[in-house]
């Protein structure tokens, strides 16, 4: 899952997801794209040829999506600071989360 979000504590300028390269991500590609900027991140990955799954501004829906999908599975999530939090908060509903400090 990738989850970018362009509040203010992320910085609002996107332009930086083409500076990375996502090949890396082609073979397994990415089951779910979520967050504020899901579909810039969405048309990104096209770029790098990297299959994706679900597009879902909705990071809620999405991540519940994405346990589910992938239920068993070790997960990978990529994400933003802000949508790092809205994933803990989603997280520790179900489970218990690590306090980082």
């Amino acid at each position: 899952m990738i989850a970018i979000n362009d509040n203010y504590a992320d910085g609002r300028d996107m332009s930086w997801l083409w500076d990375v390269e996502f090949d890396s991500l082609r073979e397994d590609g990415v089951e779910v794209v979520t967050g504020v900027r899901a579909y810039d991140m969405a048309l990104r990955l096209q770029y790098d040829e990297v299959r994706f799954g679900s597009v879902d501004t909705d990071i809620t829906a999405a991540l519940a999506e994405f346990i589910r999908g992938s239920a068993g599975k070790p997960k990978r999530v990529f994400c933003t600071y802000t949508a790092m939090l809205a994933i803990r908060r989603e997280l520790s509903k179900i489970t218990t989360v690590e306090v980082v400090s």
